[in-house]
């Protein structure tokens, strides 16, 4: 009966965070980085689905992304609803891999009452604030999460559970997704580590793992080919730029990276090399696993990667949400079975004490809301209504951002009503920058850049990046002192101004 009640249970939480997800979807302003996801998905279909930007470049970066986009243009027009219903959809699949792999890894040992666990685990993961607010928007971080957690699941089949027709999964897999993004690499490498030890732990001749060979291999080749195409399409023919000081700053990102983490889970973060600790004693194969898909991302992300995003944690929410709640559920088992009074209060108490810190400092959503704010790394300024206002005060435009500008006006005889943009340096790459400086037009929309002519009749619409990265700073400074401020929005990273220059 208990059984019955918990599937009741996990059935009507996953109602709600479909609710939850979908409410008011169309509701929040695009920002920047969805609108250069779809306005590529727009070039599609103007393109036999090649992503032809105004440039005449081709960006085929997350393309299966794009191509979905696409369609869901096709089916329920080009709106911010369309653009971000894939990104819930990848989502509830992740949901529901993750209830497999969380059963999957107690069911064992824990038979009577893993379910639980189960639903604590669904629980965190649905009403995670980080997890709802990356779910709602057009980007492909949901489709990254699922392909994650699910190769990281038919990984645990194969080689943890010893279940030999998830080989072909695996395999299949990783070959596919391998192209998608570069973090998928880190699986190849668990792939690759589990392989050899399993054929070297059993002594297997060649002829009976050959097979097995041949697909290590040939995702060896994958993952070189990718890297080079990686390097090519980054840098050209030629040298990858050198940051003097990258070894500093991978040190910052290190830090920073598990100060985002402890922010955001707290708890269930420190829980989560709690159970790593417990594994290493209790089951170092399970211990092994779950290190490498954690550390080989970690060390990737901090020290390899050309910038600091949060976003980049969050395929790995899974799996710390999974190993920290399986750490606390080992903890409320323990009272169940421990016969010694004093360890059993003991017991109550720390499991009580974990309950309320997971209560009081984890990031739950059980509202739901229109707006939902990331960080300063993933700022959201209110675009929409910015344009808005200048749709009922029309006037030449000037925009930090112009694709949002020709996302959130209409044409007018053919022309966008954005005038002009300004260069902004959003990567603060000098390579980047001193590419900007040659341009004549945006890339993505091919609206002029702006040069410094009479500010009278201009309205300026400036974000915090705008303010913070323009290449002209001087222009940026005359425009703060001698334009009248007529709307704004938003605050701290995500505020928005619309600054109008008139004659005096």
């Amino acid at each position: 009966m208990w059984k019955k009640t918990i599937y009741a249970l996990i059935v009507l939480i996953f109602i709600y965070a479909f609710f939850i997800r979908f409410y008011e979807l169309w509701y929040q302003s695009f920002w920047i980085d969805e609108w250069f996801s779809s306005i590529k998905s727009l070039a599609m279909l103007a393109n036999n689905m090649l992503p032809v930007l105004w440039d005449g470049s081709i960006k085929l970066s997350q393309y299966l992304h794009l191509f979905l986009q696409s369609i869901s243009y096709k089916f329920l027009g080009v709106n911010d609803f369309a653009w971000r219903v894939f990104s819930i959809l990848f989502n509830i699949w992740s949901w529901i891999v993750l209830l497999f792999f969380s059963k999957d890894l107690l069911k064992v040992k824990y038979k009577e009452y893993y379910l639980i666990w189960v639903l604590w685990v669904i629980i965190l993961f649905l009403f995670s604030s980080r997890e709802i607010t990356w779910a709602r928007q057009a980007r492909f971080y949901s489709m990254l999460w699922f392909i994650f957690i699910l190769i990281s699941y038919f990984l645990y089949k194969y080689f943890i559970l010893n279940e030999k027709k998830y080989f072909k999964y695996v395999v299949l897999s990783l070959s596919i997704w391998i192209w998608f993004h570069s973090f998928i690499w880190s699986l190849l490498l668990v792939f690759i580590i589990f392989t050899s030890i399993k054929y070297y732990k059993e002594d297997i001749k060649y002829s009976e793992y050959k097979t097995e060979i041949k697909w290590i291999l040939i995702a060896v080749w994958l993952l070189i080919f990718q890297k080079w195409l990686f390097v090519f399409f980054w840098t050209g023919w030629g040298i990858v730029p050198i940051i003097n000081d990258v070894w500093e700053l991978s040190i910052q990102y290190s830090k920073n990276y598990h100060i985002h983490l402890l922010d955001k889970l707290w708890i269930i973060y420190i829980l989560f090399f709690g159970g790593l600790i417990r594994m290493f004693f209790k089951d170092f194969q399970k211990w092994l696993f779950f290190s490498l898909i954690f550390g080989i991302n970690f060390y990737f992300i901090s020290y390899k990667w050309f910038l600091f995003h949060s976003r980049y944690m969050l395929h790995l929410y899974p799996i710390i949400i999974m190993v920290g709640t399986y750490f606390f559920y080992i903890i409320i088992n323990s009272f169940f079975y421990e016969k010694n009074n004093i360890k059993k209060l003991l017991y109550i108490f720390l499991s009580m004490f974990l309950l309320f810190k997971i209560f009081t400092t984890y990031n739950f959503t059980i509202i739901p809301k229109k707006n939902y704010y990331i960080d300063s790394t993933s700022p959201q300024p209110n675009f929409k209504w910015a344009y808005s206002f200048l749709e009922e005060n029309n006037s030449n435009i000037i925009s930090g951002f112009p694709h949002m500008c020709v996302r959130y006006k209409q044409l007018v005889e053919g022309q966008y009503q954005c005038t002009y943009g300004l260069r902004i340096n959003i990567t603060w790459h000098p390579k980047t920058r001193k590419k900007l400086e040659t341009l004549n037009n945006e890339k993505y929309t091919g609206i002029e850049y702006f040069s410094w002519y009479n500010l009278e009749w201009y309205s300026f619409v400036l974000d915090n990046l705008s303010l913070k990265w323009a290449l002209n700073s001087d222009l940026i400074n005359a425009v703060q002192r001698d334009c009248d401020l007529v709307w704004k929005d938003g605050e701290k990273y995500n505020f928005i101004w619309v600054r109008k220059c008139v004659a005096n």
